[in-house]
């Protein structure tokens, strides 16, 4: 096992493991006097020959963190969550991807939820990634269903950080290289696991703030995370989740592996699981690439189009010519556009993400 030293502005260091391949170690072996991170203008970058094998790393400003703690954490987070509480207590796992849904049925919140608890258990304690802009009011969501248990719901977002190491979407869809990724110094993490929604995206790691040896470089573009994650179609956040709005299973929860349909009763159960047995869901969160860049403002929400004028599905988020929307399946090869403020029509391609279960090609060609 080899170490890549950051140097003097990082002092954090991470070893990067791969078990099957001794020439990936000798790579990194001669390129480590490099250091770990891009003077360039890019996220910190783990070096090696196999394009495959890069990993990102950014810290992730647009996400806060919820710690909850206490006795019954985990029972009342268990009616609060699309997924199983019991994966985190009994069946090993460090992260579990889920939502928040309103009695309607409708996503609130997107989040991830960390075992942060003790070798010992004494208490669980849960750390809670949700976006930042509204890691207050999931807070306040959370309190009003408290009652009596013993629950301490806090805010951390001041004092802890979420960072991604991430690979490039183009590999992010493959099965994830046998990396492991390890930290000398980790007396500042306080958890670290592989992206429970994707594994092969990477990695997401909690670390207190300001922490020695994470002074990395501030990348040209603050959205080199969130274009790599809407190339690989995954929705995050208030934008691309609007609340009271978005659907989860139309957003990917089943194959983001953020619901358990054997738990028991939880807020919005009943749409979420009428809606899976019935078998048909005509609409998907899908990525979006336009033809040509931005030629003006268009806006989240904007209609996508068919050439009869037509509404296909709805434009969500957008960042350069890469965004996300949610699209009719039986549309998806079909010439669709968006319409620009200034009137002009862009063409808009939508795409089935590579790391979609196979099923899904029969579901789009439905009407």
């Amino acid at each position: 096992m080899l170490s890549l030293r950051q140097g003097s502005r990082l002092g954090f260091h991470w070893m990067i493991r791969d078990i099957k391949s001794r020439q990936f170690q000798e790579t990194f072996a001669r390129t480590s006097s490099r250091g770990l991170l891009c003077q360039a203008c890019q996220p910190c970058q783990l070096y090696s020959s196999d394009n495959s094998r890069k990993l990102y790393a950014e810290q992730l400003k647009t996400r806060g963190v919820i710690q909850v703690t206490g006795k019954d954490a985990s029972v009342f987070l268990q009616g609060l969550i699309t997924n199983d509480m019991n994966c985190l207590d009994c069946h090993g796992c460090k992260s579990v991807y889920s939502m928040v849904l309103n009695a309607q049925g409708r996503v609130l919140y997107d989040i991830i939820i960390y075992n942060a608890s003790s070798a010992e258990k004494v208490l669980d304690n849960f750390l809670i990634e949700c976006d930042a802009e509204v890691s207050q009011e999931l807070v306040k969501h959370m309190k009003k269903y408290k009652l009596r248990r013993k629950v301490t719901v806090a805010d951390l977002s001041e004092s802890h950080k979420l960072w991604s190491f991430y690979r490039p979407a183009e590999h992010a869809s493959t099965p994830e290289p046998s990396l492991k990724l390890e930290f000398k110094d980790s007396r500042s993490v306080v958890t670290c696991t592989s992206d429970p929604r994707l594994k092969s995206f990477g990695w997401r790691c909690i670390a207190t703030y300001p922490v020695e040896g994470l002074d990395v470089e501030t990348p040209c573009s603050d959205s080199s995370y969130d274009i790599e994650r809407m190339k690989l179609g995954i929705g995050e956040g208030v934008v691309d989740l609007p609340p009271g709005k978005a659907l989860p299973l139309e957003s990917n929860l089943v194959y983001l592996h953020g619901v358990s349909f054997n738990k028991g009763c939880y807020v919005g159960q009943e749409l979420t699981a009428r809606t899976h047995h019935t078998g048909v869901t005509r609409k998907r969160l899908v990525p979006l690439t336009l033809e040509s860049e931005q030629p003006g403002v268009i806006s989240p929400g904007s209609n996508i189009e068919k050439p009869n004028g037509r509404s296909a599905g709805v434009l969500r988020n957008l960042l350069s010519k890469y965004g996300l929307g949610v699209v009719r399946l039986s549309e998806m090869k079909n010439d669709l556009s968006v319409s620009a403020a200034s009137g002009v029509k862009v063409k808009v391609m939508p795409h089935q993400p590579a790391w979609w279960p196979k099923e899904e090609d029969s579901e789009s060609s439905m009407g």
